[in-house]
């Protein structure tokens, strides 16, 4: 059963489920990950990203309006960036 299909690529459920279960198993959770999302990313929903970020305790900036690329929040991305490593 297919999970997501995109153009050239598709991610079969249990795929999914592996790729999930390994990730949960060899986690760093003291890793110190931020994460920058737009909310209007269709490619890795907004949903999965809170869920995985909730889990794992990383901080996550949400970016109204963003879709995947953000290639009209570039300068947003880099402010948060920049702020992140001050």
């Amino acid at each position: 059963e297919i999970y997501i299909e995109l153009p050239n690529f598709k991610l079969y459920k249990d795929s999914f489920k592996s790729f999930d279960t390994d990730l949960v198993n060899n986690f760093n959770t003291k890793s110190d990950i931020y994460i920058i999302h737009g909310d209007k990313d269709k490619t890795v929903l907004l949903e999965d990203v809170q869920n995985f970020c909730t889990r794992f305790n990383i901080k996550l900036k949400v970016i109204e309006g963003a879709t995947h690329g953000m290639k009209d929040y570039l300068d947003l991305v880099n402010e948060e960036i920049i702020n992140y490593f001050k």
